[in-house]
């Protein structure tokens, strides 16, 4: 029914940096894939006019998809907490005011080349589920449904058979959406872990409060209740109140 999951491995730190210094020159060359990379007039999307672009008529720069996953840069977030890292020693102050221009415009132009690079490849690989990973099972067809679990898997197709067969009977909307929540390390199960064990604790949580709310509820009905019988029982011996309705005292 379902198929193994293959060793995953991230890059080396070392190899990971060459791509990176590779990929941050003009003109990259390390890749093993051939490619031409040439200069052409292009709409920026980054800059919303049309520039002289650096191009490559390979989408991964000369480096396979697998390489350029395995790198574990997969948002500019992580771009440029890696460029601060490694390029400034983590010394880096975030304020308005706490850098040179120079340095900013030094991490600006890393990032976003980097960015356009690498990233942008790594996004498609992530929507289209083309790669190993960690993926949330959702409730229903919905990205934004509720998670109801997590699997490791190949691909997105083999994520949807370990969710259908493991999570199937969970869902009441019919099957279950994958979407991309990791890549598949140890560090990313104990996330997931972590994560379902908190959305228990929540929803326990939760449960608690309405159990004491309805409880208190059930109190003061029940008081209620017996004010009521006490207050009318009262009235009845006080203003002598007929025992039967009006109609059902006219028709005898």
């Amino acid at each position: 029914m379902t198929q193994s999951l293959a060793p995953f491995v991230l890059l080396t730190p070392e190899r990971r940096d060459a791509i990176v210094d590779d990929l941050l020159k003009k003109r990259p060359s390390k890749g093993p894939i051939p490619h031409l990379v040439t200069d052409e007039e292009s709409y920026c999307g980054r800059y919303h006019e049309y520039r002289m672009l650096t191009v490559s008529d390979h989408e991964g720069w000369g480096y396979s998809d697998d390489e350029l996953y395995r790198c574990g840069l997969r948002s500019e977030d992580t771009v440029r907490d890696y460029c601060i890292a490694r390029f400034y020693n983590n010394e880096w102050d975030h304020g308005r005011w706490g850098e040179t221009a120079g340095r900013k415009a030094g991490l600006s132009r890393k990032v976003n080349r980097l960015t356009d690079r690498l990233v942008r490849r790594v996004e498609v690989m992530m929507e289209t589920g083309s790669q190993p990973a960690l993926y949330a099972v959702k409730e229903g067809a919905s990205y934004y449904g509720d998670t109801i679990g997590y699997v490791f898997g190949s691909n997105r197709d083999h994520a949807e058979q370990l969710a259908a067969a493991f999570y199937g009977h969970l869902s009441s909307e019919g099957p279950s959406k994958v979407v991309w929540a990791g890549y598949p390390t140890l560090c990313a199960y104990e996330k997931a872990v972590a994560r379902m064990q908190k959305v228990a604790e929540s929803t326990k949580a939760d449960l608690e409060r309405r159990i004491e709310k309805l409880q208190k509820k059930l109190v003061d009905d029940q008081n209620r209740a017996a004010a009521t019988a006490m207050m009318l029982m009262q009235q009845l011996e006080d203003f002598d109140l007929a025992e039967v309705e009006p109609d059902a005292a006219a028709a005898k």
